[in-house]
């Protein structure tokens, strides 16, 4: 039996809406002038942001040097969701 599902059935035409500008305020900006001050000192404080956090450098160091880390509870996890992963994409094969 095949059965065919049309989610769209008794739609009409979609017609299209044009938005007609209203003529802005004198002395308001216009739409297409836009500052951008404030992206300016966005990208000032991005720019005076260390790339790196070096707290976070040394815990990452101390646990690498760790003969625990990560613990095998966190790896017997991952290993069984990537082989329900597989076993999945070998059953829709």
């Amino acid at each position: 039996m095949n059965m065919e599902i049309s989610p769209n059935r008794g739609n009409g035409p979609v017609s299209r809406i044009w938005n007609q500008a209203s003529p802005s305020a004198p002395g308001a900006p216009r739409a297409d002038s836009v500052r951008f001050d404030g992206a300016a000192a966005l990208n000032r404080a991005l720019a005076d942001t260390p790339d790196r956090r070096a707290d976070q450098v040394e815990r990452a160091r101390q646990l690498l040097g760790e003969a625990s880390y990560p613990p095998a509870e966190t790896i017997r996890r991952i290993a069984s969701l990537l082989a329900t992963k597989l076993d999945n994409e070998a059953a829709e094969v």
